[in-house]
């Protein structure tokens, strides 16, 4: 399907049933041997070729109906089987506080204990801990996996997926905000030690990175 889809050429729709159709395969034989039908889908995204005009064609035929039908109702059919009233008590509650809390905070101090390991500036860590508080829509997709499955039952999948909107929602709001207040981009950077390729260590081996196309 690559060769013939070149650049500014039409994409024959014969190409785009035979991808669908290959979807539909594909999850029909994952949910055969008993794997959840969404990574059937996801091989099949990863095996399509890049190039040329094709991925973006099929994106453009395809991407409309999936956003504005199938996505809302995935999210309709989430808050069906989300039963809110099963967090009943101060006890589920205060799980569903610290929960919320530990999917912050333990992203904001892993980030900032895996950035300071490779000496990143400070504002660049929380801003990147902040941007990592944004969940998208695989946690839900994990979520319905595990509830499906019967390993989550529905006090511990409505909890999680309250943490889920909680970060999303709220965290969308205001991080836009505490971004460019802790990075502020506009502020000057510190400048780096080192600009040339002579160290202080003379006896330590020079490595160069090269990079060849052949085309």
């Amino acid at each position: 399907m690559a060769r013939p889809c070149q650049e500014e050429e039409p994409v024959n729709e014969l190409y785009i049933c035979t991808t669908l159709s290959l979807v539909l395969a594909c999850r029909f034989v994952k949910d055969v041997i008993g794997i959840h039908a969404l990574f059937g889908a996801f091989v099949v995204g990863i095996i399509m070729p890049k190039g040329g005009s094709f991925t973006g064609v099929l994106i453009e035929k395809i991407e409309d109906i999936v956003s504005r039908l199938f996505l809302p109702l995935y999210f309709v059919s989430s808050g069906l089987k989300t039963n809110v009233a099963t967090i009943e008590g101060a006890q589920l509650w205060g799980l569903l506080v610290l929960v919320i809390f530990t999917a912050c905070f333990g992203k904001i101090f892993g980030t900032l204990i895996v950035s300071r390991i490779f000496k990143v500036l400070k504002r660049e860590v929380f801003a990147l801990g902040f941007l990592m508080n944004i969940k998208g829509l695989v946690e839900l997709i994990v979520l319905n996996i595990g509830k499906d499955c019967k390993v989550l039952n529905d006090q511990t999948f409505a909890i999680l997926v309250l943490m889920g909107l909680f970060t999303t929602l709220i965290t969308t709001f205001i991080t836009n905000a505490i971004v460019m207040a802790v990075y502020k981009p506009a502020r000057k950077s510190e400048p780096y030690k080192h600009r040339t390729i002579q160290r202080k260590d003379l006896d330590t081996e020079l490595r160069v990175l090269t990079y060849f196309n052949s085309n």
